[in-house]
Parts: C-alpha cells; structure tokens; sequence
C-alpha cells in the first residue's frame, strides 16, 4: 500500500498569513474544493476554506481570519493513502496537512490520491460500483431559496440544472450557500447587504455537463472527473441519468473494508431461512480471501436446485452465471451432496476461468 510520503506535496498550495482578513482569504478561494494553510511566519495554524470558515460563520469583509480558522486532522508520512482518503471523506475537506513530531512537512491532495488509487484493482471495476449520489433536477429560472428547499428535501448536495427542461449545468451546495459568492458579472463585495434568496439559480451554477455511462470503469471515470472543472460526473444508463459522482463518493468508495460483486442468490428448492442466510455468508467468506474474485468479476447469479426427486438421494445442482471484466459471460454448473462442498467448488472453477 503507498504511502502519504510518496505524493508529499512541498509546494503548489496556496498559504496566507494569520494576519489577512476575510476578504483576502475569500478571493484566493475558487471553489469548494480549495484550502488555505495558514502560517504564522513559519509555524503552521490551521486551515481556511469555504465550508468550515465562510459557509457557518459569515464572517464580515474585514475580520481576520484567525476567527475563521479549522484545525483538520493531520497525516503523518507513514500513513497509507486509504487513511489520508478515509479522512479526507469524513472531514468534507480535499487538501490535508502532513506534520511529523509538530513539524509542518507539506500537504497532500485528494486529487493526488485519487491519481494513484486510479491503478489499483478496485478502479477497474464499473462504474455501478459506487453509490451514486442522486439526481435531481431545478429550472435555472429557480430562486436560490428553492434551490435550498430542493435539497433540504432530498438531503442532496448537488442539483442538475434544466433549461428549456435539458440539463445545461450543475448547482452545488458550496455555490447555494456561500452567499458571499456573486454573480461574474457583478462588481458587489463581501458584506454587501443583498437579498439573495431570490436570485435566480442562472447566476451561479456551473455551465456543461460531464457525462459518462455506468458500465464505464472507475478508472476512466476518475480520469474525467479529474479533468473537469465542475468536480463532478453526471451517470448515464442508456440516455438515462441515474445519479452524480463526486470526489467524496469516489473517496469513500476506496476506503470500504472489501469490494464485493454484485450477486444473486436464488433457490428452486425449499430451505430453511438460516440456512439460505449461512449460504450466502459463507460465499461472501469466499470472496474475501480470493482477491481475484473481488477484483474480475463484475455480476455473479447463483441458482440453487435439486438435481434428483429420489427421497433417498441428496443431489443438489449450483448453476452459476458469471460476468466478468475483459471477456465475455460464462456459465457453470456444479453438482454434489453438500452445500458447502459446492460452493468451494464454485469459487475453483471461477478462478480457473478467471485465469
């Protein structure tokens, strides 16, 4: 596993000083994603960033940002990048500091670890992997106040915005609820005393959409997001949309414990619950200690029969139908006495196609 050392950052952040003030800070800040490391002379403070400095305190034009200050969890360059991911995740925030023994070291960025995790096994799985956050849609003809109603209701970060009903843009929550940001037409500061509330979505939201379909791999995914501007992909199924990828998503998705298959598991025979409950527990067993099934196999459906009505005779069949990445569906049939004989056999066979 690499380590946060190895995508160290010793430059290439924005930095300010303990003694600028709100307006000075809000201008180096373009987007939700950004971070301010704030340093007294050398000595590190803490950071300054949309959510956590303007978003809940609505801090006047000239207050100093020692008030606005966010002291994030800090990494250490040992630490493996799925902790610096896990954090990142948790803390809403894409830039960390890397400290040793109280010693300020550099920072690391989400875009830097979502780069490297783009080579791991786990990105070449599709798209349909990740919990998708979910679409939905605003006029750009919508004030910000329903905008804000929008997602209140649907616990949404993001809004797909239609014009003439097309989607034409996206409208986060960073661009609805910083009312410190203004329209890029208008010369109005921080501390103006504007009713925004009932200004038009048009103003704010981001232009274009970046589109992609959900049987796309993760790592040609993570490629584009990497690359727009809006920091988040629209997902097709067909002509469909299903839902939005973001930083966080992806983040989140690479820090779960295991990455299992999609599965389903039927029975043409009669079992008791616990049974059907045990089978499907030690399949999932199964799949933890062969990373290779975890890594190729994109949809797996498991049929459980009887194989002979004979009373006497306990026979029973696992027709198994497999797909996989880089070639084309199989299926299997494996017969026997015991379930979790079969089973076992199942995971060999797959394998030995795999291979």
């Amino acid at each position: 596993m690499e380590k946060v050392k190895q995508v160290l950052r010793h430059r290439g952040y924005k930095k300010i000083t303990i003694t600028a003030n709100a307006s000075q800070a809000l201008a180096h800040l373009q987007s939700s994603h950004d971070a301010l490391f704030v340093f007294q002379k050398k000595k590190f403070l803490g950071v300054v960033n949309l959510y956590y400095s303007f978003l809940r305190h609505h801090p006047q034009p000239q207050e100093k940002i020692e008030r606005l200050l966010y002291h994030p969890p800090c990494l250490a360059p040992h630490n493996s990048l799925i902790r610096a991911a896990k954090l990142m995740a948790e803390a809403r925030l894409y830039w960390l500091p890397v400290v040793e023994n109280g010693k300020f070291l550099g920072v690391i960025s989400a875009t830097d670890i979502l780069r490297r995790l783009a080579y791991s096994a786990a990105a070449s799985r599709p798209l349909a992997a990740i919990k998708l956050s979910p679409a939905i849609y605003l006029d750009e003809k919508a004030t910000l106040a329903q905008a804000r109603q929008l997602m209140l209701k649907h616990r949404a970060s993001r809004l797909i915005v239609l014009q003439h009903r097309k989607p034409v843009g996206i409208l986060s929550s960073y661009d609805l609820r910083q009312k410190q940001l203004t329209p890029s037409w208008s010369r109005l500061r921080l501390g103006n005393h504007i009713n925004k509330e009932n200004m038009p979505v048009k103003l704010f939201y981001h232009h274009g959409l970046v589109t992609t379909n959900d049987q796309t791999t993760i790592r040609q995914a993570l490629r584009q997001l990497l690359a727009s501007k809006t920091k988040s992909l629209v997902i097709l199924q067909g002509e469909n949309i299903i839902g939005l990828v973001s930083y966080r998503n992806l983040l989140k998705y690479f820090t779960q414990p295991n990455f299992y298959p999609f599965w389903n598991i039927s029975f043409r025979l009669r079992l008791p619950l616990e049974e059907k409950i045990f089978l499907g527990n030690y399949f999932q067993r199964l799949f933890q200690r062969k990373p290779i099934l975890r890594e190729k196999i994109q949809r797996l459906d498991l049929i459980f029969s009887r194989q002979t009505q004979r009373p006497n005779t306990k026979t029973y069949q696992v027709t198994t139908r497999v797909w996989a990445t880089g070639q084309r569906a199989f299926t299997l049939v494996i017969k026997g006495g015991h379930f979790r004989h079969l089973l076992s056999k199942v995971s060999r066979q797959i394998r030995r196609q795999l291979k």
